[in-house]
């Protein structure tokens, strides 16, 4: 299920990302080109991309997602901790998958996050 969650929160990123500002004419070059974006002003292409607004539904499903992927994080946090509590060293089969997939899940959770408050 979390894998899911994480293949749904690429393909979000993806999709959520403006189409064409890498390229589009706020980077154009000349006097007065780009409102203040263009290289002629420091501003670079993957700067002013990471500043470019999310619409209302990429600003929705990305915080559903994040909140989805932290909740799936802690879960598997909280099942690390129960292995742990058994005894059981964490290189074990299981631990290493718990391990894992808390840091896959809150990693992608904290990538989400970034680009909703970008």
């Amino acid at each position: 299920m979390v894998g899911a969650a994480m293949m749904l929160a690429m393909v979000w990123a993806v999709a959520a990302m403006a189409p064409g500002v890498a390229s589009g004419p706020a980077l154009s070059s000349g006097p007065g080109a780009g409102h203040g974006l263009g290289p002629e002003h420091g501003h670079s292409a993957a700067h002013v991309a990471a500043h470019a607004e999310l619409g209302g539904w990429a600003a929705v499903s990305g915080a559903v997602l994040a909140v989805a992927l932290a909740v799936g994080g802690v879960c598997f946090v909280v099942g690390l901790v129960r292995h742990l509590r058994r005894q059981e060293p964490a290189r074990a089969g299981h631990g290493v998958d718990l391990v894992a997939s808390a840091a896959m899940s809150l990693g992608t959770a904290g990538m989400c996050w970034l680009m909703l408050v970008g």
